[in-house]
């Protein structure tokens, strides 16, 4: 019986992973639309069904100005953070007016990139 069980809940596993496979190659698409493409993303690494972590994320960063990650973004080495928290910050500077925070464009540039990669997170790894 507890074979069995085992053998159901390792197919229903593959057909999750090979779902979540198809849908990271969605969010992938430049084809379709960023903000929507954005939202799913945010909802799959908010409920941690999206959970694989990336070293050496501060490449990430350049793209978005003239940051460090402990300095703009309070991140601490060996510390892992969500590529959306990283977003969430960067909103917060903005609202808070502070210099030349970064463009719309940079922004756009830096969510493909992350949705390109297909992580979730990063470990701050200097």
């Amino acid at each position: 019986m507890i074979k069995a069980r085992l053998e159901v809940i390792k197919a229903i596993k593959g057909d999750l992973d090979n779902a979540l496979d198809m849908l990271i190659d969605e969010l992938k698409n430049t084809d379709l639309d960023l903000d929507e493409r954005w939202s799913a993303y945010v909802d799959l690494v908010n409920d941690n069904v999206l959970t694989n972590t990336e070293l050496y994320g501060d490449g990430y960063i350049d793209i978005l100005g003239d940051f460090t990650l402990y300095d703009h973004f309070h991140i601490e080495r060996r510390e892992t953070v969500t590529f959306v928290s990283i977003l969430e910050h960067l909103e917060e500077m903005i609202e808070d007016d502070e210099e030349d925070v970064t463009t719309p464009e940079k922004i756009i540039e830096w969510k493909e990139k992350v949705l390109a990669s297909g992580f979730a997170s990063f470990e701050f790894d200097w």
